[in-house]
């Protein structure tokens, strides 16, 4: 899809205009355009990967927390793919931050731009001249799609009358100890290894992936979509799974994340040499957090 094409959604969007989903699909209930998670909200350094060197990733892109794990453990070749089109542009726009700032001044200027709390009491104009201050320090990191889109993004922005930031960003509940970049040490790593990256962006849904790549990959990171698309859509998860392993190599691996429950195996699973395990996370005073992280490595 074209830049204009994502700026017909992007108007649609913030205009609250009703838009033909092109990428309309019964896999989840995610839409071509609409808001993006500022933050992953798995207990991603909790996945059991020591090193991505010399891997070739193939990874949802959402917050592009996926990629910037892939970038702190060493990949450099990856693909970062989703069906919300406004994604790519969010996720680059952090990594130009990353690329720009020093750890704390990144640490000011993320919170500022994706903390709905702080612009509850700031005026329009103080947001708007926030944000235009992060997109012109970090447009000289993006490309010229990149830099188009946030500058329709900031005209739309000033010619409308409501909250932008409180429907840009979904709210999601994120524990900043899973944030990779929110470690000083591997921010800085992540820095470095930025130099030597070559992340590419393609706008598809996980069940359209085999239609447009040719590539084969030693790392899937497929989030918690298998999840979601069985407790939440309801359907069989075994067809995609299918799906998505011509995409790995032999010995490739795919990594699903379940926020509910263990993974139920089925016949269809046996192809695949699978380990499970549990990830755990003390969020509050009582509360344990409890998921499930699964490798599905290609026979």
């Amino acid at each position: 899809m074209s830049l204009e094409e994502d700026g017909k959604l992007l108007r649609s969007f913030m205009l609250k205009e009703k838009h033909e989903d092109p990428e309309a699909n019964f896999i989840t209930d995610f839409k071509c355009y609409g808001p993006v998670y500022p933050y992953t909200n798995e207990l991603i350094t909790k996945y059991p990967i020591s090193t991505l060197e010399g891997k070739k990733v193939l990874s949802v892109t959402s917050s592009g927390d996926h990629i910037l794990f892939s970038v702190l453990k060493g990949a450099t070749d990856i693909t970062g793919f989703d069906i919300n089109r406004f994604c790519k542009y969010y996720s680059a726009l952090k990594i130009a931050m990353i690329k720009h700032y020093d750890y704390n001044k990144f640490m000011k200027k993320i919170d500022k731009l994706t903390s709905n709390k702080c612009y509850l009491y700031h005026s329009r104009d103080r947001q708007y001249n926030e944000f235009k201050e992060i997109f012109e320090d970090n447009s000289p990191f993006l490309t010229e799609d990149e830099i188009l889109f946030f500058e329709y993004f900031l005209k739309l922005y000033k010619s409308i009358d409501y909250e932008m930031y409180l429907d840009f960003f979904e709210l999601c509940p994120y524990l900043k100890t899973n944030i990779s970049y929110f470690d000083k040490d591997n921010f800085k790593m992540i820095k470095r290894n930025l130099n030597e990256c070559d992340i590419k962006y393609i706008d598809c849904g996980i069940d359209k992936l085999n239609n447009g790549l040719t590539d084969r990959y030693d790392v899937i990171f497929s989030s918690n979509i298998l999840d979601r698309m069985t407790r939440i859509v309801g359907k069989n998860a075994n067809k995609l799974l299918t799906k998505l392993s011509k995409l790995l190599v032999s010995g490739g691996v795919l990594y699903d994340y379940s926020f509910l429950s263990n993974i139920k195996h089925t016949e269809e699973h046996k192809k695949y040499d699978i380990r499970t395990i549990e990830v755990r996370e003390h969020t509050y005073d009582t509360i344990d957090t409890v998921n499930f992280v699964s490798s599905f490595t290609k026979k």
